[in-house]
């Protein structure tokens, strides 16, 4: 939240930070080699836009993106054939989708930058996510308050299009707000809750004192097959 005048009319009027406004996540993506976007989603709903010039060591604030007052509680990156794309999952449940070339070069003329697309994948917040994207394809896992995991594959074309190809979801897996996922490379991901119940996976995962609950596979199939498949 930006405060954009003082109350008392005498004291110049300075935008001023609200001291209660967090960044809930942070994504980096390296523009060139002296210089890395860096994209903070913070609890006022703004997405704020970041050059760290490396070579100069300053950090510099390029924009600010408002999406409809929602806080957002994650945010990823990643560069898709000449643009870099970023994803912002706020506590309404939506993924919002961004292209940071747009944010970058709006000028002071412009209407405000807008996600070029919205999808509402979760009841509730979107604490988790995990991510994996290959070629064309987009594969975003993510976790919610309202206790469900979902996997969904996006495809990605030319310009701003994205949809969704196909989805998994499951409510089954916990009983409590879905906190951690994570995807390891060539390994299966892992989500986990508050709960504390022990690991509930399929045979041979290795015990352990943490709150694993399902694990996950996914697998290149080809053409003749998709381009992923779950495996639970």
């Amino acid at each position: 939240m930006v405060r954009n005048q003082s109350n008392r009319h005498w004291l110049k009027a300075l935008p001023l930070p609200d001291p209660e406004t967090r960044h809930m996540d942070l994504t980096a993506v390296e523009m060139n080699p002296q210089i890395i976007l860096i994209i903070a989603g913070c609890s006022d709903g703004m997405l704020r836009f970041f050059e760290f010039d490396t070579i100069g060591l300053t950090l510099t604030m390029c924009n600010v993106c408002e999406l409809d007052q929602h806080c957002i509680l994650k945010v990823f990156s990643f560069k898709f054939k000449e643009s870099v794309v970023a994803v912002s999952m706020t506590t309404d449940g939506k993924a919002s989708f961004w292209n940071a070339g747009t944010v970058l070069s709006q000028g002071k003329e412009d209407p405000p930058v807008r996600p070029f697309k919205q999808f509402r994948i979760h009841e509730l917040g979107i604490n988790s996510s995990a991510f994996h994207y290959q070629s064309e394809y987009l594969i975003l896992t993510t976790g919610s308050d309202d206790t469900s995991v979902k996997v969904n594959a996006f495809s990605l074309g030319g310009g701003d299009s994205v949809s969704i190809l196909c989805s998994w979801y499951s409510k089954e897996l916990h009983n409590c707000q879905v906190t951690v996922e994570k995807r390891v490379p060539r390994t299966p991901g892992v989500v986990a809750s508050g709960h504390g119940r022990p690991p509930s996976g399929p045979a041979g995962l290795p015990a352990e004192s943490r709150t694993l609950e399902a694990v996950w596979r996914l697998q290149d199939l080809g053409s003749e097959g998709g381009p992923f498949r779950v495996l639970l």
